[in-house]
């Protein structure tokens, strides 16, 4: 908890996070936070009405995400890539959607690992009468960031899978990145 709220301040400190009466913005555009069991009940409602198409839903919302950052972020402070790709992943860790790490990341070949811990739907999604069975990888909404924060830092198209998940008893949660071949 004192790591966030150190992050918390040093962005607010270097104008990154501004708190306002019933405001938060972040880089400039508004933010609403959600406890963790605020999102597993909106994805239990889409999992009930959708099954397994909620999950796609939520990867969609990830990349549309991805490419809000993208805009917002990147494009209009005219930042490096690979700063980018470190702002994102820091903008992940202050905002709870688990410690996002780059293991590997090779421009030249279209590469990127991110190493996920501590995701904060496993333990809900454990607890879930509705989602504790499902019998997949469940960090969807990250996996549709990574996809656009991904296709920005290298340049093109590129698939994303989650390759290990600790909700299918993984150390980690690990996302590949490639870039397609054109």
């Amino acid at each position: 908890m004192s790591v966030i709220g150190e992050n918390m301040k040093k962005m607010v400190q270097s104008n990154q996070l501004d708190l306002l009466d019933g405001e938060i913005r972040l880089f400039d555009f508004r933010m609403g936070m959600l406890p963790v069991f605020t999102w597993t009940k909106l994805i239990e409602k889409l999992y009930r009405k959708n099954g397994e198409e909620a999950f796609e839903i939520l990867f969609e919302v990830g990349k549309d995400h991805g490419q809000y950052a993208i805009d917002k972020i990147g494009k209009e402070n005219d930042i490096s890539k690979k700063r980018f790709l470190n702002q994102s992943l820091y903008t992940a860790d202050v905002l709870g959607l688990g410690k996002i790490r780059v293991e590997k990341l090779n421009i030249n070949s279209g590469e990127i690992v991110f190493r996920l811990e501590n995701s904060p739907f496993k333990e809900y999604f454990e607890d879930s009468e509705m989602l504790s069975d499902i019998d997949g990888t469940i960090d969807y909404l990250q996996l549709g960031m990574a996809q656009k924060v991904s296709e920005e830092v290298l340049g093109g198209e590129v698939e994303t899978e989650e390759t290990e998940c600790t909700f299918q008893g993984d150390d980690c949660c690990r996302i590949v990145a490639r870039r397609e071949e054109q």
